[in-house]
């Protein structure tokens, strides 16, 4: 992946080290232009998990603005809209200088990212190029919640400051300080720990044909990408997306070419009943986590826990991430 800049032709970087799911993710740290601010991490639909990119969650800043625009292959594109694979890319160059952003137009005033898609060669051999990446994705920061033994001293001091009386004593802060998942009075519930993890798996895979002879030149790129989520107790939550373009170009003349593009997307994004905010859902003494065991006809004890609810908060979260076990109001 190249990143040029017109005053900068010797920054050229190739990094294939990254293995990530949105292209605005590798432009991070790749020239002194760029910024990118993830504003959050969004895993429940992440900014490359839907047919557009989400951008209230990543911004790029291109020398400070965020008004950029994307060219693809002098056609312009919303930077949310480019579901290109970097194996589909070229090059990607900066345009920041003035008599650059001309030729592009008042649309191009904020500067903008030219990308080139790869197109093959002329009197080029047929070369195919595999690429196979893996890696697992860190979750930096996740916004951190209360536990029991706090939601009630807060609850409390914020009772106190309205004049009403303090709805938790002494006996209920000692029973949260236990910190027991399960204990049917005073329950202290670590929903953040039982929900979600910090790490993530990511894997992408590409293939690459492009060559050409004295007229014509061509390139087909097929590429596969996998993610799955931070969210526990969920076999379902995961992304797929499969990519395939090519390019046909032929000389028509000396001085004409005739070119085809064909770039196609096909996604799959699975989730279960809940997404990452849920864990804050709910506080953590609101109810236990499990009743206890069901019990059959015959009276004989099973093993499908029966999770707890309330009528205040009437979700239990982990059990919907669990999906299909019994629920009952306390």
């Amino acid at each position: 992946l190249h990143l040029l800049s017109r005053r900068q032709r010797q920054m050229c970087i190739r990094d294939r080290r990254r293995t990530l799911g949105d292209l605005r993710n590798r432009l991070t740290g790749m020239m002194p232009a760029i910024s990118v601010q993830e504003k959050a991490g969004d895993f429940w639909s992440s900014s490359y998990q839907s047919p557009n990119l989400n951008s209230s969650s990543f911004q790029v800043f291109l020398r400070g603005s965020g008004n950029q625009v994307c060219i693809v292959d002098d056609i312009y594109i919303p930077f949310g809209q480019v579901q290109l694979d970097p194996n589909q890319i070229e090059s990607i160059t900066v345009l920041t200088d003035i008599l650059d952003k001309a030729k592009y137009g008042p649309m191009a005033s904020d500067g903008a990212l030219l990308i080139r898609t790869k197109k093959g060669g002329y009197n080029t051999p047929m070369q195919i190029h595999v690429d196979m990446e893996g890696g697992i994705g860190i979750a930096d920061r996740i916004p951190e919640w209360v536990n029991g033994i706090e939601y009630a001293r807060m609850n409390n001091a914020a009772r106190a400051v309205s004049g009403y009386s303090q709805l938790y004593l002494p006996e209920a802060l000692e029973g949260f300080s236990q910190k027991d998942t399960y204990d049917m009075k005073y329950p202290n519930v670590d929903y953040k720990s039982l929900m979600l993890k910090e790490t993530l798996p990511l894997s992408r895979v590409g293939v690459n044909f492009n060559g050409g002879g004295d007229r014509v030149k061509y390139n087909f790129s097929f590429n596969g990408l996998y993610s799955g989520d931070i969210v526990k107790n969920s076999a379902s939550n995961d992304y797929s997306k499969l990519n395939a373009s090519a390019s046909l170009t032929a000389k028509v003349g000396k001085y004409i070419e005739v070119s085809a593009d064909f770039n196609t997307l096909l996604s799959f994004r699975r989730k279960g009943r809940t997404s990452w905010y849920n864990y804050r859902s709910v506080p953590a003494v609101a109810f236990p986590l499990t009743l206890g065991q069901s019990l059959g006809d015959d009276g004989a004890r099973l093993n499908t826990p029966i999770y707890g609810v309330s009528r205040t908060f009437t979700q239990n979260y982990y059990a919907l991430g669990l999906e299909g076990l019994s629920l009952i109001h306390i």
